[in-house]
């Protein structure tokens, strides 16, 4: 499958780890070199894991379908994001109570509740927990990916790759309107693009 393929789904995949980054970037909660690559790798790791289980699934099932199948999984993730962010634009997040769980749900909802002791640093167990959540959110998307015809290792390298550099970007740029926009839509952005790439590895 092509370069510019794998290269557009972790640019999409990792338009969240954007999103995270512009709202501590907002919120001037800071993130070391190390909680990044941190971040990073699991993102990775969980591309990988998810193509190499959709590769998997791609052995009980007849050839001529693997193509449609995978296409039509990116499709659906895309559209539930768009679902999901017309579904949920109007709701407010507040500051979790001291007695709420905090599990990869919470974050994608709101991010800043990764820094569990409220210190204004992300630590290393924190930046585990926001990878983690980073790569279960994106988890769907990789084995759609994969069985559409992407490239595992082009696309879980891509993957780190983006992680570092979307979230730095995102940070840096997080007190400009630029971010807020893009931190405000960035659900129904990943969708799009999601719909469309979808649409992009079925006809082609």
């Amino acid at each position: 499958m092509s370069f510019l393929a794998s290269f557009l789904f972790a640019f999409t995949a990792n338009i969240d780890n954007f999103t995270v980054g512009a709202a501590y970037g907002i919120k001037k909660v800071k993130i070391n070199l190390t909680g990044n690559f941190i971040i990073a790798i699991i993102t990775a790791a969980g591309t990988l894991i998810s193509m190499v289980i959709g590769t998997s699934i791609q052995k009980f099932l007849p050839a001529k379908f693997n193509n449609m199948i995978g296409s039509v999984m990116v499709i659906a993730i895309g559209m539930y994001f768009i679902i999901d962010y017309f579904k949920h634009k109007d709701v407010a997040t507040d500051n979790a109570p001291d007695n709420e769980s905090i599990d990869y749900g919470t974050v994608m909802k709101d991010p800043i509740k990764a820094d569990r002791d409220y210190s204004g640093n992300i630590d290393k167990k924190e930046s585990v927990l926001l990878g983690t959540a980073l790569a279960i959110n994106n988890f769907g998307m990789g084995v759609g990916a994969s069985m559409s015809g992407m490239d595992i290792w082009k696309t879980s390298i891509f993957a780190f790759v983006l992680s570092l550099v979307m979230f730095n970007v995102g940070y840096i740029i997080g007190n400009k309107m630029l971010s807020n926009i893009l931190g405000k839509y960035g659900t129904l952005i990943s969708g799009i693009l999601t719909v469309l790439l979808g649409i992009y590895e079925f006809i082609f």
